[in-house]
Protein backbone atom coordinates (compact mmCIF):
# COMPACT_ATOMS: atom_id res chain seq x y z
CA UNK A 1 0.00 0.00 0.00
CA UNK A 2 3.06 2.24 -0.05
CA UNK A 3 2.31 3.53 -3.56
CA UNK A 4 -1.36 4.30 -2.94
CA UNK A 5 -2.09 7.98 -3.40
CA UNK A 6 -5.11 9.94 -2.22
CA UNK A 7 -6.20 13.37 -3.36
CA UNK A 8 -6.92 14.95 -6.71
CA UNK A 9 -4.60 16.66 -9.16
CA UNK A 10 -1.71 18.39 -7.41
CA UNK A 11 -3.42 18.31 -4.03
CA UNK A 12 -1.86 15.95 -1.51
CA UNK A 13 -3.85 15.45 1.68
CA UNK A 14 -2.00 15.77 5.01
CA UNK A 15 -0.40 12.55 6.19
CA UNK A 16 -2.49 12.77 9.37
CA UNK A 17 -5.61 12.60 7.19
CA UNK A 18 -4.31 9.55 5.29
CA UNK A 19 -3.53 7.87 8.61
CA UNK A 20 -7.02 8.72 9.82
CA UNK A 21 -8.89 7.21 6.85
CA UNK A 22 -6.80 4.04 7.16
CA UNK A 23 -7.70 3.82 10.84
CA UNK A 24 -11.39 4.16 9.95
CA UNK A 25 -11.17 1.57 7.16
CA UNK A 26 -9.57 -0.93 9.56
CA UNK A 27 -12.00 -0.26 12.41
CA UNK A 28 -14.43 -3.11 13.24
CA UNK A 29 -17.05 -0.38 13.81
CA UNK A 30 -17.67 -0.26 10.05
CA UNK A 31 -17.67 -4.02 9.47
CA UNK A 32 -20.08 -4.94 6.71
CA UNK A 33 -19.98 -1.56 4.96
CA UNK A 34 -19.72 -2.43 1.24
CA UNK A 35 -16.38 -2.27 -0.58
CA UNK A 36 -14.25 -0.52 2.03
CA UNK A 37 -11.03 -1.37 0.16
CA UNK A 38 -10.09 -2.36 -3.37
CA UNK A 39 -7.99 -5.47 -3.99
CA UNK A 40 -4.83 -3.34 -4.00
CA UNK A 41 -5.73 -1.98 -0.56
CA UNK A 42 -6.88 1.47 -1.68
CA UNK A 43 -9.80 2.78 0.35
CA UNK A 44 -13.09 3.51 -1.39
CA UNK A 45 -13.62 6.55 0.79
CA UNK A 46 -16.28 8.30 -1.24
CA UNK A 47 -19.55 7.36 -2.92
CA UNK A 48 -22.17 9.48 -4.67
CA UNK A 49 -25.92 9.47 -5.26
CA UNK A 50 -25.29 10.64 -8.83
CA UNK A 51 -26.09 7.63 -10.99
CA UNK A 52 -23.92 8.87 -13.86
CA UNK A 53 -20.78 9.18 -11.71
CA UNK A 54 -18.16 6.53 -11.03
CA UNK A 55 -18.82 6.95 -7.30
CA UNK A 56 -22.41 5.62 -7.52
CA UNK A 57 -21.43 1.95 -7.57
CA UNK A 58 -21.55 1.46 -3.79
CA UNK A 59 -24.01 4.22 -2.86
CA UNK A 60 -27.17 2.12 -2.45
CA UNK A 61 -25.39 -0.55 -0.41
CA UNK A 62 -23.78 1.98 1.90
CA UNK A 63 -26.98 3.96 2.28
CA UNK A 64 -28.82 0.80 3.35
CA UNK A 65 -26.01 -0.09 5.79
CA UNK A 66 -26.33 3.29 7.49
CA UNK A 67 -30.13 3.07 7.63
CA UNK A 68 -29.85 -0.34 9.31
CA UNK A 69 -27.27 1.06 11.74
CA UNK A 70 -29.59 3.94 12.70
CA UNK A 71 -32.41 1.42 13.21
CA UNK A 72 -30.16 -0.74 15.43
CA UNK A 73 -29.34 2.30 17.56
CA UNK A 74 -33.03 3.08 17.96
CA UNK A 75 -32.73 6.56 16.46
CA UNK A 76 -36.25 7.91 15.81
CA UNK A 77 -37.48 8.28 12.24
CA UNK A 78 -36.97 6.32 9.07
CA UNK A 79 -34.45 6.25 6.23
CA UNK A 80 -32.54 9.58 6.48
CA UNK A 81 -35.23 11.64 8.19
CA UNK A 82 -34.17 14.20 10.81
CA UNK A 83 -30.45 13.66 10.11
CA UNK A 84 -30.63 10.27 11.80
CA UNK A 85 -27.77 8.89 9.68
CA UNK A 86 -25.49 11.73 10.77
CA UNK A 87 -26.49 11.10 14.39
CA UNK A 88 -25.60 7.44 13.92
CA UNK A 89 -22.24 8.38 12.39
CA UNK A 90 -21.38 10.57 15.39
CA UNK A 91 -22.49 7.91 17.90
CA UNK A 92 -20.51 5.01 16.47
CA UNK A 93 -17.38 6.96 15.52
CA UNK A 94 -14.50 5.07 17.18
CA UNK A 95 -12.57 8.12 18.45
CA UNK A 96 -15.23 10.88 18.20
CA UNK A 97 -12.53 13.00 16.50
CA UNK A 98 -11.63 13.42 12.85
CA UNK A 99 -8.62 14.84 10.99
CA UNK A 100 -9.53 17.61 8.53
CA UNK A 101 -8.61 17.03 4.88
CA UNK A 102 -7.62 20.69 4.52
CA UNK A 103 -5.80 21.77 7.69
CA UNK A 104 -4.80 18.34 8.98
CA UNK A 105 -5.99 19.19 12.50
CA UNK A 106 -8.06 16.87 14.67
CA UNK A 107 -11.45 18.04 15.93
CA UNK A 108 -14.54 16.47 17.44
CA UNK A 109 -17.15 15.31 14.95
CA UNK A 110 -20.03 16.51 17.14
CA UNK A 111 -21.27 19.58 19.00
CA UNK A 112 -18.29 20.71 21.07
CA UNK A 113 -17.51 24.29 20.01
CA UNK A 114 -19.09 27.50 21.27
CA UNK A 115 -21.16 29.48 18.79
CA UNK A 116 -21.09 33.28 18.73
CA UNK A 117 -24.24 33.83 20.80
CA UNK A 118 -23.24 31.34 23.49
CA UNK A 119 -19.77 32.86 23.79
CA UNK A 120 -21.39 36.28 24.14
CA UNK A 121 -23.74 35.08 26.89
CA UNK A 122 -20.86 33.56 28.89
CA UNK A 123 -18.81 36.72 28.47
CA UNK A 124 -21.75 38.58 29.96
CA UNK A 125 -21.87 36.14 32.88
CA UNK A 126 -18.13 36.41 33.49
CA UNK A 127 -18.05 40.17 33.02
CA UNK A 128 -15.07 39.76 30.74
CA UNK A 129 -14.27 38.76 27.16
CA UNK A 130 -12.96 35.30 27.96
CA UNK A 131 -14.89 33.31 25.38
CA UNK A 132 -14.89 33.30 21.60
CA UNK A 133 -16.72 31.58 18.79
CA UNK A 134 -15.27 28.09 18.05
CA UNK A 135 -13.67 27.76 21.50
CA UNK A 136 -14.01 24.16 22.73
CA UNK A 137 -16.66 24.24 25.45
CA UNK A 138 -14.62 21.97 27.71
CA UNK A 139 -11.82 24.56 27.64
CA UNK A 140 -14.30 27.33 28.39
CA UNK A 141 -15.70 25.68 31.53
CA UNK A 142 -12.60 26.16 33.75
CA UNK A 143 -12.51 29.84 32.76
CA UNK A 144 -16.14 30.27 33.76
CA UNK A 145 -15.47 28.49 37.08
CA UNK A 146 -12.67 30.96 37.81
CA UNK A 147 -14.98 33.85 36.99
CA UNK A 148 -18.23 32.88 38.78
CA UNK A 149 -17.42 29.82 40.89
CA UNK A 150 -18.02 26.07 40.60
CA UNK A 151 -21.62 25.94 41.83
CA UNK A 152 -22.77 28.82 39.63
CA UNK A 153 -21.04 27.22 36.64
CA UNK A 154 -22.63 23.85 37.39
CA UNK A 155 -26.04 25.49 37.54
CA UNK A 156 -25.39 27.30 34.25
CA UNK A 157 -24.34 24.04 32.58
CA UNK A 158 -27.50 22.20 33.67
CA UNK A 159 -29.63 25.14 32.58
CA UNK A 160 -27.97 25.39 29.18
CA UNK A 161 -27.68 21.65 28.55
CA UNK A 162 -30.50 19.83 30.39
CA UNK A 163 -29.96 16.76 28.18
CA UNK A 164 -26.53 16.30 29.80
CA UNK A 165 -27.84 15.92 33.37
CA UNK A 166 -27.49 12.14 33.13
CA UNK A 167 -23.70 12.58 32.82
CA UNK A 168 -23.31 15.21 35.55
CA UNK A 169 -21.20 12.86 37.67
CA UNK A 170 -18.51 13.08 34.98
CA UNK A 171 -18.64 16.87 35.23
CA UNK A 172 -18.43 16.70 39.03
CA UNK A 173 -15.33 14.54 38.69
CA UNK A 174 -13.68 17.39 36.78
CA UNK A 175 -13.61 15.61 33.41
CA UNK A 176 -15.20 18.41 31.40
CA UNK A 177 -14.07 17.07 28.05
CA UNK A 178 -15.43 13.62 28.80
CA UNK A 179 -18.65 15.16 30.08
CA UNK A 180 -19.38 16.98 26.81
CA UNK A 181 -18.04 14.26 24.52
CA UNK A 182 -20.56 11.73 25.88
CA UNK A 183 -23.42 13.62 24.25
CA UNK A 184 -21.59 15.38 21.42
CA UNK A 185 -23.95 13.74 18.89
CA UNK A 186 -26.97 15.67 20.24
CA UNK A 187 -27.86 18.79 18.26
CA UNK A 188 -27.29 21.97 20.27
CA UNK A 189 -28.37 25.59 19.79
CA UNK A 190 -25.39 26.76 21.82
CA UNK A 191 -22.60 24.67 20.33
CA UNK A 192 -21.39 24.05 16.77
CA UNK A 193 -20.13 20.70 15.47
CA UNK A 194 -16.55 20.19 14.46
CA UNK A 195 -17.83 18.61 11.24
CA UNK A 196 -21.08 18.51 9.34
CA UNK A 197 -22.57 15.14 8.45
CA UNK A 198 -22.04 13.63 4.99
CA UNK A 199 -23.67 10.24 5.21
CA UNK A 200 -23.34 7.95 3.31
CA UNK A 201 -21.11 9.91 0.91
CA UNK A 202 -18.02 9.51 3.11
CA UNK A 203 -17.06 6.18 4.61
CA UNK A 204 -17.26 7.52 8.17
CA UNK A 205 -20.45 9.49 7.43
CA UNK A 206 -18.73 12.80 8.24
CA UNK A 207 -17.73 15.65 5.93
CA UNK A 208 -14.02 15.86 5.12
CA UNK A 209 -13.73 19.61 5.79
CA UNK A 210 -14.03 20.69 9.40
CA UNK A 211 -16.43 23.58 9.99
CA UNK A 212 -13.43 25.86 10.61
CA UNK A 213 -12.19 25.30 7.04
CA UNK A 214 -15.45 24.73 5.20
CA UNK A 215 -16.37 28.33 4.33
CA UNK A 216 -12.89 29.08 3.03
CA UNK A 217 -12.59 25.96 0.90
CA UNK A 218 -16.16 25.14 -0.13
CA UNK A 219 -17.30 28.02 -2.41
CA UNK A 220 -20.91 26.96 -2.08
CA UNK A 221 -20.77 27.56 1.68
CA UNK A 222 -19.12 30.98 1.65
CA UNK A 223 -20.98 33.84 3.35
CA UNK A 224 -21.25 35.61 -0.01
CA UNK A 225 -22.87 32.66 -1.75
CA UNK A 226 -25.18 31.75 1.15
CA UNK A 227 -26.56 35.28 1.13
CA UNK A 228 -27.83 34.74 -2.41
CA UNK A 229 -30.28 32.16 -1.05
CA UNK A 230 -31.99 34.69 1.22
CA UNK A 231 -35.32 36.10 0.13
CA UNK A 232 -37.23 39.16 1.24
CA UNK A 233 -40.15 37.52 3.06
CA UNK A 234 -42.35 40.54 2.36
CA UNK A 235 -42.29 39.79 -1.36
CA UNK A 236 -43.96 36.47 -0.57
CA UNK A 237 -46.37 37.92 1.99
CA UNK A 238 -47.70 40.56 -0.37
CA UNK A 239 -47.48 38.66 -3.68
CA UNK A 240 -45.18 41.24 -5.21
CA UNK A 241 -44.43 41.07 -8.90
CA UNK A 242 -40.99 41.86 -10.29
CA UNK A 243 -37.61 40.19 -10.73
CA UNK A 244 -37.13 38.54 -7.34
CA UNK A 245 -33.85 36.83 -8.18
CA UNK A 246 -32.00 40.00 -9.14
CA UNK A 247 -33.62 42.02 -6.34
CA UNK A 248 -32.69 39.45 -3.70
CA UNK A 249 -29.13 39.15 -5.02
CA UNK A 250 -28.64 42.93 -4.89
CA UNK A 251 -30.37 43.24 -1.51
CA UNK A 252 -28.15 40.58 0.06
CA UNK A 253 -24.91 42.00 -1.38
CA UNK A 254 -25.16 45.30 0.52
CA UNK A 255 -21.90 46.49 2.07
CA UNK A 256 -20.46 49.72 3.47
CA UNK A 257 -21.81 53.02 2.19
CA UNK A 258 -23.39 56.40 2.88
CA UNK A 259 -27.04 56.90 3.84
CA UNK A 260 -28.73 59.18 1.29
CA UNK A 261 -31.05 60.48 3.98
CA UNK A 262 -28.79 61.49 6.87
CA UNK A 263 -25.39 61.29 5.16
CA UNK A 264 -23.96 58.95 7.79
CA UNK A 265 -21.29 56.42 6.80
CA UNK A 266 -22.20 52.89 7.88
CA UNK A 267 -20.45 49.52 7.75
CA UNK A 268 -23.45 47.96 6.03
CA UNK A 269 -26.10 49.82 4.06
CA UNK A 270 -29.75 48.89 4.57
CA UNK A 271 -31.22 48.80 1.03
CA UNK A 272 -34.67 50.40 0.92
CA UNK A 273 -37.19 49.79 -1.84
CA UNK A 274 -37.89 53.12 -3.50
CA UNK A 275 -41.41 51.85 -4.03
CA UNK A 276 -42.40 50.16 -0.71
CA UNK A 277 -43.45 46.51 -1.02
CA UNK A 278 -46.06 47.12 1.68
CA UNK A 279 -47.75 49.66 -0.61
CA UNK A 280 -47.95 47.28 -3.53
CA UNK A 281 -44.80 48.05 -5.50
CA UNK A 282 -42.81 45.37 -7.26
CA UNK A 283 -39.85 43.43 -5.87
CA UNK A 284 -37.32 44.93 -8.26
CA UNK A 285 -33.66 45.85 -7.91
CA UNK A 286 -34.52 49.52 -7.42
CA UNK A 287 -33.24 50.56 -3.98
CA UNK A 288 -31.85 53.61 -2.27
CA UNK A 289 -29.07 53.23 0.32
CA UNK A 290 -30.15 54.06 3.86
CA UNK A 291 -28.69 53.40 7.29
CA UNK A 292 -30.67 51.00 9.46
CA UNK A 293 -32.07 53.82 11.60
CA UNK A 294 -33.38 55.84 8.64
CA UNK A 295 -34.80 52.73 6.98
CA UNK A 296 -36.67 51.79 10.14
CA UNK A 297 -37.97 55.33 10.61
CA UNK A 298 -39.17 55.53 7.01
CA UNK A 299 -41.24 52.34 7.36
CA UNK A 300 -43.93 52.23 4.63
CA UNK A 301 -43.77 55.90 3.80
CA UNK A 302 -42.27 57.34 0.63
CA UNK A 303 -41.49 60.86 -0.48
CA UNK A 304 -42.16 63.06 -3.49
CA UNK A 305 -38.55 62.48 -4.54
CA UNK A 306 -39.31 58.75 -4.48
CA UNK A 307 -42.32 59.33 -6.73
CA UNK A 308 -40.18 61.25 -9.24
CA UNK A 309 -37.62 58.41 -9.14
CA UNK A 310 -40.33 55.78 -9.67
CA UNK A 311 -41.80 57.63 -12.65
CA UNK A 312 -38.31 58.01 -14.11
CA UNK A 313 -37.71 54.28 -13.54
CA UNK A 314 -40.90 53.44 -15.44
CA UNK A 315 -39.98 55.68 -18.35
CA UNK A 316 -36.53 54.13 -18.64
CA UNK A 317 -37.64 50.50 -18.27
CA UNK A 318 -40.96 50.78 -20.09
CA UNK A 319 -42.73 48.87 -17.32
CA UNK A 320 -44.78 49.68 -14.24
CA UNK A 321 -43.14 49.90 -10.81
CA UNK A 322 -46.37 48.72 -9.14
CA UNK A 323 -47.68 45.18 -8.77
CA UNK A 324 -51.01 44.21 -10.31
CA UNK A 325 -52.96 44.71 -7.07
CA UNK A 326 -52.51 48.50 -7.01
CA UNK A 327 -51.33 49.34 -10.52
CA UNK A 328 -54.51 51.19 -11.56
CA UNK A 329 -54.44 53.25 -8.36
CA UNK A 330 -50.76 54.09 -8.82
CA UNK A 331 -51.31 55.11 -12.46
CA UNK A 332 -54.13 57.41 -11.40
CA UNK A 333 -52.44 58.88 -8.31
CA UNK A 334 -48.85 59.40 -9.46
CA UNK A 335 -49.71 62.32 -11.74
CA UNK A 336 -51.62 64.05 -8.94
CA UNK A 337 -48.71 64.05 -6.51
CA UNK A 338 -47.12 67.50 -6.31
CA UNK A 339 -45.19 67.50 -3.03
CA UNK A 340 -44.65 65.46 0.15
CA UNK A 341 -48.08 66.37 1.53
CA UNK A 342 -50.01 65.08 -1.48
CA UNK A 343 -47.81 61.99 -1.50
CA UNK A 344 -48.92 61.23 2.07
CA UNK A 345 -52.57 61.41 1.02
CA UNK A 346 -52.12 59.11 -1.99
CA UNK A 347 -49.86 56.83 0.04
CA UNK A 348 -52.65 56.40 2.60
CA UNK A 349 -55.16 55.61 -0.15
CA UNK A 350 -52.79 53.04 -1.67
CA UNK A 351 -52.21 51.29 1.65
CA UNK A 352 -55.96 51.19 2.33
CA UNK A 353 -56.62 49.53 -1.01
CA UNK A 354 -53.75 47.11 -0.41
CA UNK A 355 -55.22 46.02 2.94
CA UNK A 356 -58.60 45.33 1.29
CA UNK A 357 -56.96 43.23 -1.45
CA UNK A 358 -54.99 41.17 1.09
Amino acid sequence: MANIRYGRGKFDPPQAYVDYINMIADSPVYKGLPAIREDDGKINWQCSSGKTTSFYKYFEGRFRWWVNKADELGIPGSENSDDRLTIAARIIHPTKKKVCLICGKERYVGYMYMNANFAKSWNSLAGNNLFTKTMPVYEAVPLLIQAIGLEATRSEILSSFPEKERDISVFDAGDFEGFFSKSQYIRSTKLSPGYMGDCPHRLDGIHDYCTFCRKRNDPGRSDENMRTYNHDRRAFMWWAEGDWKIADALYNSASAGVCVNCGRKVKKISPDHVGPLACGFQQNAFFEPLCGKCNSAKNRRFTFDNVISLIDYEEKTGSSAASWQVRSLWDTAKEKMQDDNTVKIRDYEKKSVNKILL
